[in-house]
C-alpha cells in the first residue's frame, strides 16, 4: 500500500510540474506583443513613417540592395551625421524588445552606427568597408555588409524614442521590429512578475512663468504648456 501511495504522489507531482512548467511558457507566450513591424519585403518610401535628419543636404530613399529594399540615407560626405528617428506610443509593459537590420553600403572608415533609447545609448559599433570583402549593392568595387541588430531594454515609459545615427556616407536599416513585455489586463504599472497598484490621476494646474505668452500644445494625446 506504501509503494502504491508513493507511486501515487510522484505521478501527481510530475503532473504539476509539466501542468507548472506549460503555464509559465504559455505566460512567456502571451504577454509578448509585437506592436510594430515595417521596413521589409517590397515598401517604398512612401510606407516610411521615419523622421530623418541631417547636417546638410542628403538623399533620403528605398534603393534594392542585393535582394532587400532598404531605407537609405546618402550623405554625399564622409564627414557627414544623419539619423532616423521615432517616437512609439506604448501600451503598460515592463519590457521592450526591437530588431533591425543596419546596412553599411560603401565607403566607411571606422565611422560610428549608434542606437538611441529615449536618449540612452544602447549600441556603438564603428565600421569599415575593409571589413569585409563582399559586395552587395552599389558601388561594385566597394565592400558592404549586413548586420543583424537586436536590443533588449527595461523599460516601462508610456513612449518610447528611437534614434539611429551613422557617420558614415551611405547606410541603410531594413525589417524593423518593436515588441514590448505587456502588463497584465487592467494592469497600468508591473515588473516581470505583479502589477502595481498605481493610478493615474488627472490634475488641472495653472502654471506661473516669467514669459510673457503661454499657451498649450498637444502631442501624443499629451498636453503640454509652451512659453515664449
Amino acid at each position: 500500500m506504501a509503494i502504491l501511495i508513493c507511486s501515487q504522489y510522484r505521478s501527481n507531482n510530475a503532473r504539476l510540474i509539466k501542468t507548472i512548467i506549460l503555464l509559465t511558457m504559455i505566460h512567456n507566450i502571451t504577454n509578448k506583443k509585437v506592436v510594430y513591424s515595417k521596413l521589409s519585403g517590397a515598401f517604398t518610401f512612401a510606407d516610411n513613417d521615419w523622421f530623418q535628419f541631417n547636417t546638410y543636404s542628403a538623399l533620403f530613399t528605398v534603393i534594392t540592395c542585393g535582394t532587400s529594399n532598404i531605407l537609405s540615407v546618402n550623405n554625399y560626405s564622409k564627414i557627414d551625421n544623419s539619423m532616423f528617428t521615432r517616437i512609439f506610443k506604448l501600451e503598460p509593459h515592463y519590457q521592450i524588445t526591437f530588431s533591425f537590420k543596419f546596412w553599411r553600403i560603401d565607403t566607411w572608415d571606422n565611422k560610428l552606427f549608434e542606437v538611441f533609447a529615449d536618449l540612452e545609448n544602447q549600441y556603438s559599433r564603428s565600421f569599415s568597408d575593409s571589413d569585409t570583402t563582399t559586395n552587395i549593392c552599389q558601388v561594385s568595387s566597394i565592400s558592404d555588409s549586413v548586420i543583424d541588430v537586436s536590443i533588449i531594454i527595461q523599460h516601462s515609459n508610456p513612449t518610447l524614442q528611437i534614434i539611429l545615427k551613422g557617420q558614415g556616407s551611405f547606410w541603410g536599416i531594413s525589417d524593423f521590429e518593436l515588441a514590448i513585455d505587456e502588463c497584465a489586463p487592467g494592469c497600468d504599472s508591473c515588473n516581470q512578475s505583479q502589477c502595481f497598484n498605481q493610478k493615474l490621476v488627472p490634475i488641472s494646474i495653472q502654471w506661473i512663468t516669467m514669459d510673457m505668452f503661454s499657451t498649450q500644445i498637444g502631442c501624443l494625446d499629451y498636453r503640454y504648456d509652451w512659453t515664449y
